[in-house]
């Protein structure tokens, strides 16, 4: 089993919050995820410009 930031384990193969997420408006992912929504926006264009390479690159852990 993955853990995610919380401490509900996950089982392997979903790492990814893509497909939960489609179509959710910005504001219900951040108060769903505990931050602010300018996060959520930073991150959704990362991905959008870099992928998942350019996510993992900006991850400070």
């Amino acid at each position: 089993m993955l853990r995610g930031r919380g401490t509900q384990p996950r089982p392997r193969g979903q790492t990814s919050n893509s497909g939960r997420w489609s179509g959710v408006r910005v504001a219900v992912i951040a108060a769903e995820l505990g931050c602010h929504a300018k996060t959520v926006r930073w991150w959704l264009h990362r991905f959008n410009a870099l992928g998942l390479d350019g996510s993992a690159s900006a991850c400070p852990r």
